[in-house]
Order: C-alpha cells, then sequence, then structure tokens
C-alpha cells in the first residue's frame, strides 16, 4: 500500500508593489528610511523595499539614493526622462533579484556608483 503525501507551502506574505523613491522632506536620501518610499501618487508611505518589490527612482532626480546597508529588491529602475543616481557605500549591500535597468522609459540616464 503506498500512501502519497503533498505538501504545499503558501506565502502570505506582502505582495509585491512598485515603491517609488521621493524623499518627502527627510534629507536623508537613504534607501533605508521608511519614510523616503511612497506610493506613485507621492501621497502613501509603503516602507522600505523588500526583495519582491520594484524599486523606481524616478520622481527625484537631483539627489543620490543612498545604500550603507543592507538592501534587497526585485527590479531597480533609474529614471524616466531625468538623470537618477544610486550609491552603495562603504557597508551598504543591495541585492537585486531580477534586473536593473538605466535610462529606460524615457530620455534621462542613470547613475551607479558603488564603493
Amino acid at each position: 500500500m503506498w500512501i502519497t503525501l503533498a505538501v504545499f507551502s503558501v506565502s502570505l506574505s506582502s505582495q509585491a508593489i512598485d515603491k517609488f523613491y521621493y524623499d518627502l522632506d527627510t534629507s536623508d536620501y537613504s534607501w533605508s528610511n521608511a519614510a523616503n518610499w511612497t506610493d506613485n501618487a507621492g501621497t502613501t508611505l509603503v516602507g522600505v523595499p523588500t526583495a519582491a518589490d520594484v524599486v523606481k527612482h524616478v520622481k527625484k532626480p537631483e539627489v543620490t539614493i543612498v545604500v550603507d546597508g543592507p538592501a534587497e529588491a526585485d527590479d531597480v529602475i533609474l529614471t524616466h526622462n531625468n538623470t537618477a543616481s544610486l550609491s552603495v557605500v562603504t557597508g551598504g549591500e543591495l541585492h537585486i533579484y531580477d534586473e536593473i535597468k538605466m535610462g529606460t522609459y524615457g530620455t534621462g540616464g542613470g547613475s551607479l556608483s558603488i564603493g
């Protein structure tokens, strides 16, 4: 007699969403500051990006997002008709699980600095 056992794992964690870097007057430009991340409208805080999220730095081109600790995202998109920058500094670690896009969806460019 054979018994077949099927085991399923379902994750009920938060659904992946687009998270936009807005820096709502915090002036620290830090990836790890939850107050820097909003929805597309820039009105609702959505928290620090997770491994499932799409990060978009397209709203505040005049600042550089600083990664100075552990950080992660599924995708990172830099720029849309402007120049957006991301800098991974000493002590920072950024894991991008799918892709990084620079200078896409518009006429601008993007900048990534490591070190």
